[in-house]
């Protein structure tokens, strides 16, 4: 009996993202924040996204792998300088 499975690697970034932190304010001197993560694409089925550089997820390797939500996501800094985002898509 064969196996076999199919792998689809997309390597094409979403279309418009944008990250925005407290609702888009052009700064914060609060250690917590929100960040919002909006794209373009209509379908963003099997997208995933990181965030670290955030209190509990200091570097990219203790992040996690999450579907993407178009929504906000609660963040309380470390240093400025260690504060990152990816996405994959």
């Amino acid at each position: 009996m064969a196996s076999f499975f199919n792998l689809i690697l997309d390597t094409l970034a979403p279309e418009s993202l944008a990250v925005k932190v407290n609702n888009g304010a052009l700064f914060t001197s609060s250690v917590s924040a929100t960040l919002g993560v909006t794209i373009d694409d209509t379908d963003t089925t099997g997208y995933q996204m990181k965030i670290w550089g955030v209190d509990g997820v200091a570097a990219e390797e203790d992040a996690s792998w999450e579907s993407f939500a178009a929504s906000n996501h609660s963040a309380r800094r470390r240093r400025p300088e260690d504060r990152q985002c990816q996405g994959a898509g």
